[in-house]
């Protein structure tokens, strides 16, 4: 008995895509499954590729905060420094050409929820008008801070020296310390 060629290669056909339904389908569900999991960690990576930078460039600014948190004892004492701001106002006022005339120091007003305390300053000084202006100028550039609240001047000219005035000031201002 001759089996047909046709059934046989018929039989082997349907063989060969049970087999391969069988062996080849679960190999390839898996394949896709890996290639999943590949993606998935590649994005993980991106992300803690993207927390590294992050954290580096934290850590920058970071350091660059530390070096400008040395300078705070400078911008706020931790203590009223009145000799110290009397020595800085009187320079200010010298390198800018104003006579000094008169400093009153008052305490500001205490609350107690501030992190700081404050210094009310009333300085009498002479100049011309230009001068002020660089007066203030250098004030406001001072490595302490100090916040002009008010400026009084005189009307009339206290000497009058050809083209430059010299007027009195009273420049009221506040600076802050930390106690």
């Amino acid at each position: 008995m001759k089996v047909p060629t046709a059934l046989i290669i018929g039989l082997l056909i349907v063989a060969v895509i049970v087999a391969a339904y069988f062996i080849l389908m679960p190999k390839y569900n898996n394949l896709k499954d890996l290639g999943a999991q590949v993606k998935e960690k590649e994005q993980t990576l991106a992300s803690k590729q993207k927390t590294w930078e992050d954290l580096k460039e934290l850590e920058e600014n970071y350091n660059r905060a530390k070096v400008k948190v040395k300078d705070i004892p400078d911008v706020l004492p931790k203590e009223e420094e009145i000799p110290e701001l009397l020595i800085q106002l009187e320079a200010l006022a010298k390198e800018n050409n104003m006579g000094l005339a008169s400093i009153n120091v008052i305490p500001g007003a205490e609350t107690e929820e501030a992190l700081y305390k404050s210094l009310n300053i009333s300085i009498g000084v002479a100049g011309s008008y230009s001068n002020l202006k660089k007066y203030l100028d250098s004030v406001e550039k001072n490595m302490r801070i100090m916040d002009v609240t008010s400026i009084d001047f005189s009307a009339t000219p206290v000497v009058e020296e050809g083209p430059l005035d010299i007027f009195s000031y009273t420049v009221n201002m506040r600076t802050y310390y930390i106690e």
